[in-house]
């Protein structure tokens, strides 16, 4: 008598490569939200690896309908779907090659917040939002050194020591303010000598001057969909384009506003980072507001 999972292996695997057609942004949107709100929950404790990487292919088999490829499946092969068992059958025979139905060129915009839980998004901007006395002001005499800085200067690897000498030679009484304020808060940050900085202190002044007032320190990439899903959940992820450039900046999503720029180097992410926001979770998104060329920032997560 032919088993369950016998008739399961001989129906067609059309939940891996479904034939219906997708828009590649909103494919690639409502993967990362799958993936995004998994990985909150594995950061916060609430799941362990192995649920992490099920709750993947529980998202992708409901994006993706498993269960109508199913029927289909069934009809073509003249068995009869309702079968007790079977549709569970034919899921979990084919789970461990859930990702194939993703496809291998799909990159979608993901945002990654330093040290963000990724739970408020009103509480990352509270927190880590550039600070200023004069509202929509970010020069020098304006801002306020806080969490936003600190931050920003530990993404980039740069010591504020560097930034506060340089803002005194490039902006005079400016940058002489903004020091004053940094030395009454007693504000401090080295860079790690064991990595490059990927920012020079003047090109960390500009960022700060050109930004926006609430703007939150961001890392920006077009993310190989496919090779993030498939990343071992415990691992590191080594961020950079093709071109080995990364996109980084400040961004304020409410208002659309902020300063992103390309910088040579690799960002790297630690596998407890949960930070993370696709196009869909920003009022405006950075590709909409910069008007960039998806492509320039294309980058494969690989593990660190």
């Amino acid at each position: 008598m032919t088993t369950i999972t016998e008739v399961a292996q001989s129906l067609p695997s059309y939940v891996l490569y479904p034939d219906q057609d997708y828009d590649s942004d909103w494919l690639g949107s409502q993967l990362l939200k799958i993936w995004i709100a998994a990985r909150k929950q594995l950061c916060s404790g609430q799941m362990n690896h192995k649920e992490f990487t099920q709750a993947l292919v529980n998202g992708v088999q409901e994006l993706f309908d498993w269960q109508t490829q199913f029927v289909q499946a069934c009809t073509d092969a003249g068995i009869k779907p309702n079968r007790r068992g079977l549709f569970a059958s034919y899921c979990d025979l084919h789970a461990g090659n859930a990702f194939d139905a993703i496809p291998q060129n799909l990159h979608a915009e993901l945002s990654w917040i330093p040290t963000w839980s990724g739970i408020s998004v009103d509480g990352m901007y509270a927190r880590l939002g550039i600070q200023s006395l004069r509202g929509r002001n970010t020069d020098l005499a304006s801002v306020v050194p806080g969490a936003w800085l600190e931050v920003f200067l530990q993404l980039v690897n740069q010591s504020s020591a560097e930034v506060l000498k340089a803002a005194r030679l490039l902006r005079g009484a400016d940058g002489l303010e903004f020091t004053k304020k940094c030395v009454q808060s007693q504000f401090l940050v080295k860079n790690d000598p064991l990595r490059p900085s990927l920012m020079s202190p003047e090109q960390v002044i500009t960022a700060i001057e050109n930004a926006y007032d609430g703007a939150v320190p961001t890392f920006h990439c077009e993310v190989n969909v496919k090779a993030l899903f498939q990343m071992a959940p415990g691992a590191a992820m080594r961020m950079t384009s093709a071109k080995g450039q990364v996109h980084l900046g400040f961004h304020e999503g409410f208002n659309g506003a902020g300063y992103m720029d390309s910088y040579a180097g690799e960002v790297i992410i630690p596998a407890n980072a949960a930070g993370f926001l696709s196009s869909s979770n920003w009022n405006y998104g950075i590709d909409s507001v910069y008007g960039i060329v998806k492509s320039c920032f294309y980058t494969t997560p690989a593990a660190a």
